[in-house]
């Protein structure tokens, strides 16, 4: 999420990507919401590649951060299936965009 939020984020605004740890899960605030087009819906289901930052996204995946444009939260609710986490929540609103990335522990204590 981290990744996705610098590739992703508003540079405009002079706030900062914000990141808020908690017992129970991750955080990941970004400026800016998504790009004009673009639905909450549509990045869920993947494969539509649009970047705010090209240049950015570029060094990214050429620094192996980045594998297929257009399916970053696609892999991260993949990976927290993985892991055994409950699965992430997205917001989106004009002013920013914020993922909630679920403790894997906090799904094994409602387990117990």
């Amino acid at each position: 999420m981290l990744v996705n939020a610098v590739s992703h984020r508003d540079y405009q605004p002079s706030e900062t990507i914000q990141l808020r740890v908690f017992d129970d899960r991750l955080e990941v605030q970004n400026p800016g919401g998504l790009l004009p087009g673009l639905s909450l819906d549509v990045i869920l289901r993947g494969g539509v590649a649009r970047h705010r930052n090209e240049t950015i996204s570029a060094v990214l995946y050429r620094l192996g951060y980045l594998e297929r444009a257009g399916f970053g939260i696609v892999f991260v609710q993949q990976r927290m299936r993985e892991l055994g986490a409950d699965a992430p929540r997205f917001e989106s609103l004009p002013s920013h965009f914020l993922a909630v990335l679920p403790s894997r522990l906090a799904a094994a204590r409602e387990a117990d």
